[in-house]
């Protein structure tokens, strides 16, 4: 009885439940454009690399800036206006020294933003809707996805696109860069996984399985890629055989899939060869 009175107390003191951001400005947004902020979707997040700040990307736009450990509202990225997005934000990204916001929309841009004073620095164009953005931690690699089956990968030292990727049949589900920043790991709807080499703008492994991939990640030494598939709850670990021993790739890009079935918990069965 007493916990439960102790939770109630801490609820009529706070206002909030714990875990809950606080916003000061919530009356003020229930007015004019900025109300829609009330009744939209968080589409996106990320966490700064000081891990001290939180950001949201909203559907209507709006991208909100709070505190990990208050909860409290500690900026917004304008929404709507020549300045915000258009539609809703599908990535955000803080950079290593928390200098930059990149965000992304899906009416087909980049924007990057001072982090702390929430003004615009510049655009990049994508000039397709964006469904994903992935910053390389120590380098200034960005990789854009888009509708259009595309991975565009961005200098945001020099404000300019260094790689056009394309290949994929269908749409592209996530992204990744290798931890040396080499390489673009992409997987598709098309049940196909493609790694290539940004230095050299080639494809370099081409994998496709008999699911569809959802999720791609490498692990921060580089040595396991792990993927998840439609109608599977599972993760599936592969090694790279690059971090194991010495692997010429070629001169060419693979011409053909190296098509791979998805092992099972039970391992092999009998028949299967």
């Amino acid at each position: 009885a007493k916990e439960e009175d102790d939770g109630d107390l801490f609820k009529r003191r706070n206002g909030r439940l714990p875990g809950q951001v606080h916003d000061p400005e919530v009356k003020k947004r229930k007015s004019g454009p900025q109300g829609a902020q009330e009744r939209s979707k968080a589409k996106t997040v990320a966490i700064s690399p000081c891990g001290h700040f939180a950001v949201v990307g909203y559907s209507c736009g709006r991208i909100d800036k709070y505190n990990m450990q208050s909860g409290q509202h500690r900026g917004t990225f304008i929404e709507h206006g020549p300045d915000g997005h258009a539609s809703a934000v599908h990535g955000v990204a803080v950079t290593a020294l928390n200098q930059h916001l990149i965000s992304a929309g899906f009416e087909g841009g980049v924007r990057v933003w001072d982090f702390e004073s929430a003004q615009l620095l510049f655009r990049l164009p994508v000039n397709s809707p964006v469904n994903q953005i992935v910053l390389h931690p120590s380098t200034s690699l960005l990789a854009v996805t888009a509708d259009d089956s595309r991975v565009r990968v961005f200098d945001l030292s020099t404000r300019k696109l260094v790689r056009n990727l394309e290949g994929h049949a269908n749409r592209i589900t996530d992204c990744c860069i290798s931890p040396d920043g080499r390489w673009v790991l992409t997987a598709s709807a098309d049940c196909t996984l493609r790694i290539y080499d940004i230095p050299s703008s080639r494809l370099i492994d081409w994998v496709k399985f008999d699911k569809a991939v959802t999720g791609l990640d490498i692990s921060p030494s580089g040595d396991f890629i792990c993927t998840t598939h439609a109608d599977s709850v599972g993760i599936f670990l592969w090694a790279n055989r690059t971090h194991f021993g010495s692997v010429f790739v070629g001169n060419l890009s693979p011409e053909h899939a190296i098509e791979l079935r998805l092992p099972t918990a039970g391992g092999t069965q009998e028949g299967d060869g």
